[in-house]
């Protein structure tokens, strides 16, 4: 049996090149004499970078710059053969590189993207990727652009701090000259919320960044003037394009400062590593994620990954996590995977957190085994059923 490994990151405990391992060792332990082929995915958050270097020769340089709070960190950038750029913006003001108590989007900021993009400009980059997700900022990437040297005024004709509070006293936008540092520029998104309103960035995201009830109007007026200032001094309208709101703004600002287009990052990497190729090699693939919910069907990864394997007529096995209740009764759940199994359920809740390469790599013993039961069943079926008709 050839068997394709291709799960999205665990937040919080493995990144998709680790889940994919602990997948794997899994299978093999059911499935000894299994052809089992490691494809890490992801869809622009945390490990797209380290995903794409395990499907392409990705060369990657060490780049200082700052995280969403302007503590020093080490980031990485990759540069593939054919003169492409990619940036993983969470490598910079990713929520998962700051404590909770360092968490708070009216503070956070994205100028730590900033000296990605001039080092990869200055590395002799034709085109540039920017993956957005997973981020602990809703700045609609002003602080990313105040980097590359554009002027956010107040006013008296005087810059903002850096502070993404501050914006509601923006009056002016300048840029600089020339405006763009590279000019061939694609931002993967891995949502479709527009930058502003009831489904825009504040009121969907920045919650769940650390931003207090409170200030959510204040942030949402911030980005508010932001879009507004676009309109004004740039002549575009961003506030409610779909993607806009990825990474709390960074798409439309992606689009304002870089004059980006913004794509699906899974069917982004999953054309750049040839997913298709991969499934017509497969017998079965197995995904997963840290968590199964309704979310996953509206347009995540997993979601896509189930659509490009119906094409080729190839059964999908999951593993997560952790299901959310009643997950498993949804349509889209049933209908999709062939066989499902959580981390939480077989190993435990504890287990999932402290040891979640070995609880991921047994779960997928576990659901390996269920599925050559069920396999094993539908074939007797199938033979009693002969077996009527030949009577």
């Amino acid at each position: 049996m050839r068997v394709l490994v291709a799960p999205d990151s665990f937040k919080g405990t493995l990144t998709p090149v680790e889940a994919a391992k602990a997948i794997a060792e899994g299978v093999a332990r059911t499935l000894p004499n299994a052809d089992i082929r490691k494809l890490p995915l992801a869809d622009g958050g945390e490990g797209t970078l380290e995903a794409i270097a395990d499907s392409l020769p990705l060369e990657r340089i060490p780049v200082p710059t700052v995280d969403a709070r302007g503590r020093p960190v080490q980031a990485l950038i990759g540069l593939l053969p054919s003169g492409i750029a990619v940036i993983e913006t969470a490598q910079a003001n990713g929520l998962a590189l700051l404590p909770s108590h360092l968490r708070d989007p009216m503070r956070a900021s994205t100028f730590g993207v900033g000296p990605l993009i001039i080092a990869a400009r200055n590395s002799g980059a034709r085109k540039l990727i920017l993956t957005l997700g997973g981020s602990a900022t809703v700045d609609g990437g002003f602080g990313m652009a105040t980097c590359l040297g554009w002027q956010h005024l107040d006013d008296q004709g005087a810059p903002l701090p850096n502070t993404p509070s501050e914006l509601v006293r923006l009056a002016r936008i300048l840029p600089p000259d020339p405006p763009r540092i590279i000019q061939d520029c694609t931002a993967w998104v891995d949502v479709q919320t527009p930058l502003l309103g009831p489904e825009g960035a504040v009121a969907i995201f920045a919650p769940q960044k650390g931003a207090r009830a409170k200030d959510l109007p204040r942030l949402e007026a911030c980005l508010a003037r932001l879009a507004q200032r676009w309109e004004a001094d740039l002549g575009i309208q961003l506030g409610q394009v779909p993607g806009g709101g990825a990474a709390g703004g960074l798409g439309a600002g992606c689009i304002a400062y870089m004059g980006a287009h913004l794509v699906s990052g899974a069917e982004a990497l999953f054309q750049l590593i040839d997913l298709d190729r991969h499934l017509q090699w497969a017998d079965c693939v197995i995904t997963g994620e840290g968590c199964l919910d309704r979310s996953t069907f509206q347009g995540k990864l997993v979601a896509q990954l189930i659509r490009h394997a119906d094409a080729f007529k190839v059964p999908v096995l999951a593993l997560a996590g952790k299901f959310e209740p009643g997950i498993e009764e949804d349509p889209r759940f049933t209908q999709g995977f062939t066989q499902a199994a959580s981390v939480s359920q077989c190993c435990g809740a504890e287990a999932a957190m402290e040891q979640p390469r070995e609880a991921l790599s047994r779960t997928g013993a576990m659901l390996m085994q269920y599925a050559r039961a069920r396999s094993k069943r539908s074939m007797a079926k199938q033979d009693r059923g002969r077996g009527r008709r030949d009577a």
